[in-house]
């Protein structure tokens, strides 16, 4: 027989002959041996996962009662039952961890009112509890015990969940779709893809910015199919597991990026020689010229293509670099210094699914030597670099396109409302994608939260990152975090006002 009832954190003792560690000599001793088998790390990402939100229902605690002690023993459930403890009673880690101390002293103190005394459990006798404890921990048994998710199945949920796809599953879901093959039935580990396409160095060359599906075209796919059978040629060759053959991340792009250059070469060659055309149009790149140019300049790439003979039609000419934000053909402003490598595809016709010529040219981008021009914009190219080509949510064009403008808009110009009305948008929109995509809040709680006052509703979601990520935000940080968010109020004004807009100085507010 079984019982359910709640029960007081201090009626509870933990299993000094928990599996996970030697026997305990008595209650500290125990919960010590726990911690330092657990690890620190892990016992306090589980106690804030409880304050944020509270033991999981669907797996309770399972006690069984000591008659000689005359309290209740956790056979299952240690962790959770160890950190209740904790952050009930921070003094217990005096003896055993005093960092750890702190950080649930911390704990505790920020969410004083969520943190529950009594927790609910089963009460089972001896055997009923080691029952329990073998089908949960002696993996699925046959089918008796839990089965747990593969990488695609985890893939799957997270995509259902919160409507984000991982790479390995874009790739093997537009495998199936293309090639109508499964990569993960026998053929290659589901993380493996992970691992070997979403390398650093492999991903630039292969021009991966993004989940997008639009992004893994036929020709990508095949590609990146063509990658992974090679890899599995050279672990067949060398007799070794994909995983110990490609170890380091410097292995993968040295093995991977060579082939990516052989498939293009050898495509665009097929390509080509395959390719009747009555006007043998001719296609070259200008690359006997010293291509530099500065930060703040725009580069007309056309300006590079030479067509020698036939009739050459621009909506078959696709121009391309990760890097850069390129519009028609042309290379906009304010950029990273650095070598950027373009490159120009033109297309048999509008299907654009096969190739007639292919060539790339490497432009160079060199300081500014006098006035450092970025600083003179209201965002830096440098963040415009870093996020403008990931932010791929949907209904994300209108902070992409008002990145462009800010990237663009100098702060000393005539138009500072404009100016400040751009900025205002840029944050609230940015703040309403975080609250939807990542929070998961719905149109209505937005509005509830933001309460016409963008202040408050930015504080709320950064209040959400800072208790996500604590040990980031140290004492200077918290404080710009406050000035920042106190100069929400100037913007606001001036928005609403007419008469007032925000100087240069940005402790002050100027009328007109």
């Amino acid at each position: 027989m079984i019982d359910r009832r709640e029960v007081h954190i201090d009626e509870i003792l933990n299993y000094a002959q928990n599996p996970r560690h030697d026997v305990g000599l008595n209650e500290i001793d125990t919960l010590k041996k726990l911690v330092y088998k657990v690890g620190a790390n892990q016992m306090y990402n589980l106690a804030r996962d409880i304050c944020e939100n509270g033991m999981i229902e669907a797996s309770l605690p399972v006690l069984v009662y000591d008659e000689k002690r005359r309290k209740y023993v956790v056979y299952e459930g240690n962790r959770r039952i160890a950190c209740l403890k904790f952050l009930n009673k921070p003094q217990l880690l005096s003896s055993i961890d005093k960092n750890l101390q702190q950080r649930f002293e911390n704990l505790a103190s920020r969410y004083s009112d969520k943190i529950p005394k009594t927790v609910f459990c089963i009460i089972a006798n001896e055997e009923r509890a080691f029952l329990i404890m073998e089908r949960i921990h002696s993996g699925e048994d046959n089918g008796r015990g839990i089965k747990a998710w593969t990488s695609k199945e985890k893939a799957i949920f997270e995509e259902r969940r919160k409507n984000k796809k991982s790479l390995a599953l874009v790739i093997v879901e537009q495998t199936k779709k293309y090639l109508n093959k499964d990569l993960t039935d026998n053929i290659i580990d589901f993380t493996t893809i992970t691992r070997l396409i979403g390398n650093r160095k492999v991903k630039k060359k292969l021009g991966i910015v993004s989940t997008d599906v639009s992004e893994f075209t036929k020709e990508k796919i095949q590609l990146i199919n063509y990658l992974l059978e090679k890899a599995l040629e050279e672990s067949k060759k060398k007799n070794m597991s994909l995983t110990r053959l490609f170890n380091k991340a410097d292995e993968i792009a040295e093995f991977f990026l060579p082939l990516i250059d052989e498939f293009n070469s050898t495509k665009i060659h097929q390509v080509t020689k395959n390719k009747t055309s009555p006007e043998k149009l001719t296609i070259t790149l200008l690359k006997n010229v010293n291509v530099e140019f500065n930060p703040n300049q725009t580069i007309d790439l056309m300006n590079f293509l030479h067509v020698e003979k036939g009739s050459f039609n621009p909506a078959l000419l696709k121009i391309e670099c990760s890097q850069l934000n390129i519009i028609d053909g042309i290379v906009q402003p304010t950029n990273l210094p650095g070598d950027y490598e373009v490159t120009f595809t033109y297309y048999t016709d509008s299907k654009m699914d096969k190739v007639y010529w292919q060539d790339s040219l490497i432009i160079k981008i060199k300081k500014n030597k006098g006035r450092v021009i970025p600083s003179q914009y209201v965002l830096s190219p440098e963040f415009h670099n870093k996020y403008f080509n990931k932010i791929t949510t949907p209904h994300s064009e209108k902070i992409k396109s008002l990145i462009l403008f800010l990237t663009n808009e100098s702060k000393d110009g005539r138009y500072a409302y404009v100016i400040n009305a751009a900025t205002r948008m840029f944050l609230e929109y940015l703040f309403r994608m975080y609250a939807s995509y990542v929070l998961n809040y719905d149109n209505q709680t937005i509005e509830d939260k933001s309460n016409n006052n963008l202040k408050g509703f930015i504080d709320h979601c950064c209040d959400i990152i800072e208790r996500n990520n604590p040990s980031r935000f140290t004492k200077p940080i918290r404080n710009v975090r406050k000035n920042s968010t106190n100069k929400i109020d100037l913007l606001q004004k001036s928005i609403h006002y007419y008469e007032v807009s925000i100087s240069n100085d940005e402790n002050s507010i100027n009328a007109y």
